[in-house]
């Protein structure tokens, strides 16, 4: 995976996108993972934070809601 910036421990407190939107391909890793797994969501990014907090949620929310779309139409 490539950083946006030179700083690795700094891209990761600033630069996170949303779920399925960056290079880790979480499909994948889901697919690995047991379906009664425990999931969070935390997406650390200045850009979401910019946005209001009920609008941001929704955001994430539906791109879990994507992600665990993807992942109970391979079972």
């Amino acid at each position: 995976m490539t950083p946006s910036m030179d700083d690795y421990i700094q891209d990761c407190i600033h630069n996170r996108e949303l779920l399925g939107a960056g290079e880790f391909d979480l499909k994948q890793f889901f697919e690995c993972t047991p379906p009664n797994a425990p999931i969070s969501v935390e997406i650390i990014d200045d850009d979401l934070d910019l946005i209001p907090a009920f609008e941001r949620a929704q955001l994430q929310a539906s791109s879990l809601q994507r992600l665990m779309a993807h992942r109970d139409r391979q079972d």
